[in-house]
């Protein structure tokens, strides 16, 4: 539809000349009341789903000691309170 006046609605206002959707009893109250007008067209857009999140690198690849802060250490997705102890970890594993 395109609003001949401005308007508020639950979505927010609508301003004169602009292009918006609505659901079909919304469109034919707002055509009746002459806020708005019937478009020949349907709108051209679609929604497009987001690109997927990129995937973590598994903590095995990283075969690093990481700091986390606090004095907690990670190593292969575990926590370790302190280097020592992650080091000590990585030595009885590896």
């Amino acid at each position: 539809m395109k609003a001949l006046q401005t308007f508020a609605r639950l979505g927010g206002r609508i301003r004169r000349g602009e292009v918006f959707e609505t659901n079909a009893e919304h469109a034919a109250y707002l055509a009746s009341s002459r806020l708005a007008e019937y478009l020949d067209r349907r709108a051209a857009t679609q929604a497009v789903a987001p690109p997927p999140p990129p995937q973590p690198v598994p903590s095995e690849v990283n075969d690093e000691i990481k700091a986390v802060g606090g004095g907690w250490f990670e190593w292969r997705g575990k926590r370790y309170r302190g280097r020592a102890a992650a080091e000590a970890a990585k030595e009885q594993e590896g």
